[in-house]
């Protein structure tokens, strides 16, 4: 049976789209359509009013034009020649259903839970045409912490700074989705953020010195739940609260190597763009800013029809 941590966190912040910017994030411009091969594509047809099996009384009142105006402008993210609204209007016609159901339902969600069109609009590319169609980064699993069964279908991995709140976050509901499944797993890549300081690497390193006696996730879990108060005095006692051997600890935080473990990290994240944590990515593709069990349960889903919804 595999050993469940309890991951309590105080969640006084919102995990929606929250980061800790390691620089000045690029300008944001108005979100494109949700697109793959514009170009290629027929122009739409006529606006769909009624769409079966979208129950639109979800979305408030003052919105309801603007969720009929996003699914008649947005081509399916599997490529599809056909709008969403054209195939939820036209099921019979339209051999990707399923995908477009999900555009459509995340759509209605989005703006059942309170997001402005704005924050649909941007949030729909971000999870569709930037992540889902985003090139696959092949990620390196054995040198470094894992949570669940590495045969799993599904391999999320994370890029997270111990002392950025968001991450703190972040690690709770990673662990927790991935507990209650068993067709994922999860790994963790250090992004020690530079504006946060020594204690950042330093708290990295330490759990990178557990990680070598099997006790990566009960020595991070301790540091998030105590990330305002980082310190080598604070550090060795969590090592010793969670059992490990304290010369080996010590001869791994003193080693150099296991500093340059954590850099290594850090220089992968950069080159692959990311300027805050956390950061995740499904499957080699980024999952988007929001990381909800909501949300990745779509996403796998997504994952899973990947080769057939064309």
């Amino acid at each position: 049976m595999r050993r469940r941590f309890p991951f309590i966190f105080l969640l006084g912040l919102s995990a929606v789209g929250a980061t800790c910017q390691g620089r000045q994030a690029p300008e944001k411009f108005p979100p494109p359509k949700l697109d793959v091969e514009q170009s290629s594509r027929p122009a739409p047809t006529p606006a769909v009013i009624d769409l079966q099996g979208v129950d639109m009384t979800k979305v408030p009142a003052i919105y309801r034009a603007d969720a009929l105006r996003i699914l008649n402008e947005n081509f399916c993210y599997c490529g599809c020649t056909r709008t969403v609204a054209a195939c939820l209007s036209n099921r019979d016609a339209c051999s990707c259903v399923e995908c477009s159901e999900r555009v459509a339902q995340f759509v209605v969600e989005e703006y059942a839970n309170g997001r402005s069109t704005a924050d649909v609009e941007n949030n729909l590319v971000a999870l569709f045409s930037e992540a889902y169609n985003a090139t696959p980064h092949t990620f390196e699993t054995t040198e470094h912490a894992r949570l669940g069964p590495e045969s799993a279908p599904y391999t999320i991995v994370e890029f997270a700074d111990f002392q950025c709140p968001h991450c703190r976050i972040a690690f709770g509901e990673l662990v927790s989705f991935v507990q209650s499944r068993s067709d994922v797993q999860l790994l963790y890549y250090h992004f020690p953020l530079s504006h946060m300081g020594p204690k950042s690497l330093m708290a990295a390193k330490a759990t990178e010195a557990a990680r070598q006696q099997g006790q990566f996730w009960q020595m991070a879990e301790l540091i998030y739940q105590n990330q305002r108060d980082i310190s080598e005095a604070r550090l060795n006692g969590y090592a010793q609260q969670i059992g490990l051997d304290m010369k080996k600890y010590a001869a791994a935080m003193a080693n150099s190597s296991t500093e340059k473990t954590v850099l290594a990290d850090r220089e992968l994240g950069s080159k692959l763009g990311i300027t805050g944590t956390p950061t995740v990515f499904v499957n080699g593709r980024p999952l988007g800013t929001q990381h909800d069990p909501r949300r990745m349960s779509l996403r796998l889903d997504m994952e899973k029809h990947r080769t057939t919804c064309q």
